[in-house]
């Protein structure tokens, strides 16, 4: 994938500086560090974000209100994720309604559907896809800024390695319990995750909404955070006359206790034993530092994930990809299970099935067009593929 350009080196037609002054951004612009020259540049970034759950709901939207992306000015936004709304997200996932629990919208299209009516200059260009090895290249086709809205860590690695494949700067977000974290990765010239975290914590040794449940604030903060070093970031802002965060660090904030910890990490940075980035041995020439890329090209990664909050597993569409005619399945599924226990939109066939653990609740297999399949109902992934099988015949 080609380098995109700096958004700190573009350039604008005579006056966007002054029409940006008068406009809807205008309070926005004078602010000092900010300025209407930074303002165009958040105008013309091309950012992807990868799910729309809630801190990447309210990046989304903390990004679109401030006006970045527009059309005008080449850029645009573009969300992504696999899933769909459901009732339990309206706690904490600020952009859906009880309406986009009801149709099973998916996330990326009911997010899109509600910046466009937030701000209408912005270029959305939302996707209904779980981002992988296999696609993620394309999905960033372009991008000036990366967005890690995801639930898990699968995905925030696989944005590390794409970062210092490509050159393009990357925003860890994450919420849980009370608390949360933000990082910004700009390769070459601040740590990257596996400086910090050499290697995903395994599984059951971290917290998750599961098991510690999430609260809206901690969500908000975090993604408060996360939005503003995106927003240093794409509007080329220098600190010290040393690039971008002249203090690179993690933050850690604690939403219930009230507390906001800054972790450095230059030291992690330029020790070097980073086996991703080296510390920048590269000197910031994307692709060039020699380092792993396990999740982009090594092989790491499953073809199945647990759901954080769901109790539900995903299952990878097949190599090479599905056409799924939800129509006929939909039907196939009425006839079986009854009218009431199928729901259908033109992206998912979802039945409800009998509980598929003991003395669990009723279970469910939801199937996207292009083969994905979410089980949910159990946690365990062998379980989940026989739902499957025996539902979908994957």
């Amino acid at each position: 994938m080609p380098v995109p350009p700096d958004p700190a080196a573009a350039s604008f037609e005579p006056g966007a500086e002054r029409a940006i002054l008068a406009g809807r951004y205008r309070k926005q612009a004078r602010f000092a560090p900010l300025g209407a020259a930074g303002q165009a540049r958040l105008a013309a970034g091309r950012v992807l974000i990868v799910g729309c759950g809630a801190t990447g709901s309210a990046l989304a939207e903390t990004l679109v209100r401030a006006g970045v992306g527009l059309k005008e000015f080449g850029g645009w936004v573009r969300p992504v994720d696999r899933d769909f709304v459901e009732l339990s997200n309206l706690a904490r996932q600020t952009l859906y309604t009880e309406a986009d629990a009801a149709a099973r919208t998916p996330k990326a299209i009911a997010a899109a559907e509600r910046l466009a009516r937030i701000n209408s200059e912005v270029a959305l260009d939302p996707r209904v896809e779980d981002v992988t090895a296999g696609n993620i290249e394309r999905l960033a086709e372009g991008a000036t800024l990366l967005l890690d809205g995801s639930d898990n860590f699968e995905a925030r690695y696989l944005l590390n390695d794409l970062s210092l494949e490509t050159g393009v700067p990357w925003v860890y977000c994450g919420a849980v319990g009370g608390g949360g974290r933000a990082m910004p990765v700009l390769p070459g010239r601040t740590a990257c995750l596996r400086c910090v975290l050499p290697d995903p914590p395994p599984p059951g040794e971290t917290e998750t909404c599961d098991t510690a449940g999430v609260i809206l604030p901690a969500v908000n903060i975090a993604a408060s955070f996360a939005a503003g070093f995106a927003l240093k970031i794409l509007g080329g802002l220098n600190e010290g006359g040393a690039g971008f965060l002249a203090d690179p660090h993690l933050l850690m904030i604690d939403a219930w206790a009230g507390t906001v910890r800054k972790v450095g990490t230059r030291a992690l940075f330029e020790s070097g034993e980073c086996p991703a980035c080296g510390g920048g041995r590269a000197g910031g020439v994307p692709g060039a530092d020699g380092g792993e890329r396990l999740w982009l090209r090594g092989g790491r990664g499953a073809g199945s994930a647990t759901l954080c909050g769901r109790g539900g597993v995903q299952l990878a569409a097949p190599p090479g990809g599905a056409s799924i005619d939800l129509e006929s399945l939909a039907t196939r599924w009425r006839l079986a299970a009854g009218e009431g226990a199928v729901r259908a939109n033109r992206f998912l066939a979802a039945v409800q099935t009998p509980p598929l653990e003991a003395d669990g609740p009723p279970g469910e297999v939801t199937i996207f067009a292009d083969g994905r399949v979410i089980v949910t109902g159990t946690t365990d992934p062998a379980r989940a593929r026989q739902a499957a099988s025996e539902w979908a015949g994957g």
